[in-house]
């Protein structure tokens, strides 16, 4: 037995070994007669999987992939395995499934499953989530290691870190090729795609175009795309047909995606079939699913109309969406909120999970929803069969079953309840007020930059920002008048600011004058600002978060964006939240559009620390931190008088001793919901709702102006809710005094207490 266990372990060795070095058709042979031999054995099923794909059968791996794990149970490796050749045959979303449920058995061990899942996201095109795991294999190998080393430039340069230090590399005209093409011989096609598509998206590149086609192909390749690699080679082939490096990977993808046989090519695990397409709904007491259907989701954004399918075509399809209606359990009894997943497949692999938070209104009888998965170019559900199973409270209360072909098969099941019941959730559009997006259009009036700083100072409080302010603005001239003299400058003029504060200290009224100032001083073209939220940005369902945050960008390019508690964008506790794709955008855009529009953030100043530690590429894109101070008692009153006399209001001077005693309390009192200028609003509109109860309750000949504007002691502490009608000055008791002091003197020492 021991000399069969030593003649495993060198044989499943020797198969590794052929397969690191290259030696592909070796290891095939090794692999087959160790499995033969092992059948039962995952660790022999991996070795064979492997060696499959890099033989060119891309559904016999996955199937002997899916079987190591199948009969691997917990092992780590079974899974670690899959997820590599996953992620080798682009199915990015069921790799990321896979590694992360190995990290999280072994986390701080294995830096190989932190390179796999960084080049999984890279391949997603989520490169800096993709930085932070390289950052992560990097600290684990507490080595130096090249080829992660390589791999982190590379990332750098996708995000436009290091901007000087990037110059330098790419100063020379065929740096993107040379690049592309020693990431192509390392196998990170991921990289040499991208940039491939560098060179093809610039014009004065064309030179190169040729040498970006053949890489662009080489890469598809080796990602396994071949449907795509045929596409653009067919569209290509008249201009380099007769290029022998093009003929050569011409030949490859045919053979691997042949011209004749595209409606019988087996996809990647399964053979060609009559797809399942219908709907289980599984037993559950509490809730009772009316109707689940899939459709298109870029197609129902693009149209504003859905057409249910129940075959996709994989030519076309990006997203696959699926709209799910069920009676509310708690119809006129309570609102609910419900925690929800929805799990998709493909060809039995898990390709992706996506956590919600469903809510039910309890006017509401009947609810709809949808879910969706994919990503932004076709490609991602290949031929197969795929389905969605929806979770709610942890309950399985149904699961859907749909085709992905070679066309779309449209899906004519009847609907089985009234329209009129229903109540749809629908994608989330970006919040925009009409008055934003008529700004958006008509740039604001130039003022002259004297005059808006005059403004500033006239503002309540605010010293340090006022302070900060004047000298961010005469620092910004000093660059210009630089930069205009012809002197060198390394520093780019870069306004995107952090706003620290508690609410109602003013972020917002600052940020839209700094619009005006930036318009003033020529930054920006327009001026105007976009305010927005983590509800403007981030949507509930694959794909919505992209649409929603490049609408918001775009409406700001020209002006500034304005984001309100953008600490909510980052949900460390859960890692499936779209927030981070927003960022990514946002920080690409920033980038791409320099210039073109100014970001600031704002929010509580312990979590927005947290929020800028938690990115390295949002600490380097927001340079200038501004800390709004809470209001004093003293400051708030003003702040209050100031808004009275606005309104053609005063106020009584008992009313004001009142008002800023109960001010001092609420500010010593204070914690980071304190409500500042916001609370002084509030109380003003409470005194008026009081002084207008008084008013009418007194005779008519005695309703005169001065009565209509006059705030007095009453309608301040209605407005508190404080009572001072049994507050009287009743003296000292000197007895009692004299009583207590005596006592406390015949105490044995305490001197200095005794004095105070």
């Amino acid at each position: 037995m021991d000399t069969i266990t030593d003649d495993y372990n060198t044989l499943l060795q020797e198969a590794y070994e052929h397969l690191r070095q290259g030696r592909y058709r070796m290891a095939l042979t090794s692999a087959r007669k160790i499995h033969e031999e092992n059948p039962e054995d995952f660790n022999s099923a991996t070795c064979l999987a492997w060696a499959y794909l890099e033989n060119g059968a891309p559904a016999e791996a996955l199937e002997l992939a899916n079987y190591s794990v199948e009969i691997g149970g917990e092992d780590v490796n079974a899974r670690l395995y899959r997820g590599y050749l996953l992620m080798r045959m682009s199915v990015f979303e069921g790799a990321l499934a896979d590694l992360d449920w190995a990290i999280s058995k072994k986390p701080n061990l294995l830096s190989w499953a932190h390179l796999n899942k960084a080049r999984a996201l890279a391949g997603l095109g989520r490169y800096f989530e993709a930085l932070e795991e390289i950052d992560k294999a990097i600290k684990i190998d507490d080595k130096e290691n090249n080829q992660l080393i390589q791999i982190k430039k590379w990332l750098q340069i996708t995000l436009g870190y290091g901007d000087g230090f990037l110059k330098g590399i790419f100063s020379k005209k065929r740096a993107y090729l040379k690049e592309g093409l020693l990431a192509l011989k390392q196998k990170e096609y991921w990289f040499s795609l991208w940039c491939a598509k560098k060179i093809l998206d610039t014009p004065s590149l064309k030179v190169e175009f040729t040498e970006a086609y053949i890489m662009q192909l080489e890469s598809l390749y080796g990602l396994f795309q071949f449907r795509q690699a045929r596409s653009i080679a067919e569209d290509i082939k008249l201009n380099l047909e007769g290029d022998k490096y093009f003929d050569n990977i011409y030949q490859r993808i045919l053979k691997a995606y042949p011209k004749d046989e595209t409606d019988t090519t087996p996809a990647i695990g399964i053979q060609k079939e009559n797809y399942k397409t219908d709907y289980e709904i599984n037993d559950s007491k509490l809730y009772k699913i009316l109707s689940a259907k899939t459709y298109n989701l870029t197609e129902n954004l693009r149209t504003d109309k859905r057409t249910y399918l129940l075959e996709f075509n994989e030519d076309t399809t990006k997203y696959v969406g699926v709209e799910l209606v069920i009676e509310n359990p708690f119809y006129l009894n309570k609102t609910v909120e419900l925690d929800g997943l929805a799990v998709w497949k493909l060809n039995g692999v898990e390709v992706g999970t996506n956590q919600f938070l469903l809510t039910l209104e309890k006017e509401w009888k009947i609810v709809e929803f949808v879910q969706s998965w994919g990503t932004e170019t076709a490609g991602f559900w290949c031929r197969g069969q795929g389905s969605v199973e929806i979770f709610l409270d942890n309950q399985n209360v149904c699961t859907r079953w749909f085709g992905i072909g070679n066309s779309d098969v449209v899906n004519f099941e009847e609907i089985k309840y009234l329209e009129e019941d229903s109540t749809k959730l629908q994608l989330p559009e970006a919040q925009l007020t009409e008055e934003k997006i008529r700004v958006e259009k008509e740039p604001i009036k130039t003022e002259a930059l004297p005059d808006l700083l005059a403004n500033l100072d006239k503002y309540v409080g605010l010293e340090s920002v006022k302070q900060s302010m004047r000298d961010f603005i005469s620092y910004l001239e000093f660059i210009r008048d630089r930069e205009k003299s012809g002197l060198k400058t390394d520093e780019d003029i870069s306004v995107n600011s952090i706003f620290l504060g508690n609410p109602g200290t003013g972020k917002t009224t600052i940020a839209r004058l700094m619009g005006k100032i930036f318009k003033a001083m020529g930054l920006l073209k327009n001026g105007h600002v976009i305010e927005v939220d983590r509800t403007s940005l981030v949507g509930q369902y694959i794909g919505a978060t992209a649409q929603m945050t490049e609408k918001v960008i775009n409406e700001a390019i020209g002006g500034l964006l304005f984001i309100d508690e953008a600490y909510t964008l980052i949900k460390p506790d859960n890692p499936q939240d779209f927030g981070q794709e927003a960022i990514d955008i946002l920080l690409k855009r920033m980038e791409d559009k320099k210039g073109e529009f100014v970001v600031i953030a704002a929010g509580y100043p312990d979590k927005m620390n947290s929020f800028i530690n938690s990115n390295p590429g949002l600490k380097s894109r927001f340079t200038h931190v501004f800390n709004f101070d809470d209001y004093t008692p003293d400051e708030l009153q003003k702040i209050f008088e100031q808004i009275a006399e606005k309104e053609d209001y005063k106020i009584v001077k008992d009313a004001e001793i009142i008002l800023k005693k109960e001010l001092t309390k609420l500010y010593r009192n204070r914690d980071e919901s304190f409500g500042n200028a916001r609370l002084v609003r509030q109380i003003f509109n409470e005194s008026k709702i009081k002084l207008s109860k008084r008013y009418l309750n007194i005779p008519a000949e005695k309703r005169t102006k001065e009565v209509m504007s006059t705030i007095c002691t009453t309608d301040i502490e209605a407005s508190l809710k404080i009572n001072t009608k049994g507050i009287v000055n009743i003296g000292i008791d000197e007895d009692n005094l004299n009583k207590a002091l005596n006592k406390l003197n015949n105490l044995c020492g305490l001197e200095t207490v005794k004095q105070e």
